[in-house]
């Protein structure tokens, strides 16, 4: 009889000692196992660090790229002044011009800080009724094509004034921009303002500075 309890003693403490301890030890094995293949993971991943890393420049440089042709917004002011170096650059004249407000065409779903869109593109209409030579008219088109900001030309009309032989017709471009937390608008920077009579690029300037020049 007491060799019988002794033997019940010692396969209670057998089941509820030794096999507890090797339940805990398979258990701790499995968490070890996966805790391995996470740190295999990441080992994986800090060997391809400089991969990634260079990736990431390269990708930010292409982002940029591209982002540096859309200027930072378009205003009249601003059209004003291309008009101007349209006419400087080409050797033609512009009747007359008109232009619309920046319409949103794109809004990014990522906000900064400040809950405003990072990105927010823009696109505004600039339509220019022109006189010039046909040479005049090959340099509006590189003058428009090679313009540091992004531009298209929407729609195009050009005729022979038979009585000057100069050609006409009207220009409509779509003007695109974008603005970001690093593009910020800036007014033309206008160096003087030129009036006259017979030709609104006459001879006489008025410094900004408010100096007086002799004409």
């Amino acid at each position: 009889m007491l060799l019988l309890l002794i033997v019940v003693i010692a396969g209670v403490a057998y089941y509820y000692g030794y096999m507890r301890y090797v339940d805990m030890a398979k258990a701790t094995k499995n968490e070890s196992k996966t805790i391995q293949k996470r740190i295999d993971v990441l080992n994986e991943k800090i060997a391809m660090r400089p991969l990634y890393e260079e990736a990431i420049v390269d990708s930010k440089a292409s982002i940029d790229a591209v982002t540096a042709k859309y200027g930072p917004g378009n205003t009249a002011e601003k059209d004003i002044m291309f008009v101007r170096d349209f006419e400087l650059e080409t050797g033609g004249s512009v009747s007359s011009a008109s232009f619309t407000d920046d319409a949103i065409a794109f809004v990014s779903s990522g906000t900064d800080e400040n809950g405003q869109p990072t990105v927010a593109a823009y696109t505004s209409a600039l339509i220019m009724n022109y006189e010039i030579t046909y040479e005049g008219l090959k340099k509006a088109m590189e003058f428009i094509t090679s313009y540091p900001e992004r531009m298209t030309v929407e729609t195009f009309t050009t005729a022979v004034n038979e009585e000057t032989g100069l050609l006409t017709g009207s220009i409509t471009m779509n003007l695109y921009s974008m603005k970001t937390a690093d593009k910020t608008y800036k007014e033309p920077e206008i160096t003087d303002i030129i009036i006259g009579t017979d030709n609104i690029f006459g001879a006489y300037g008025v410094p900004m500075n408010g100096e007086n020049e002799e004409q």
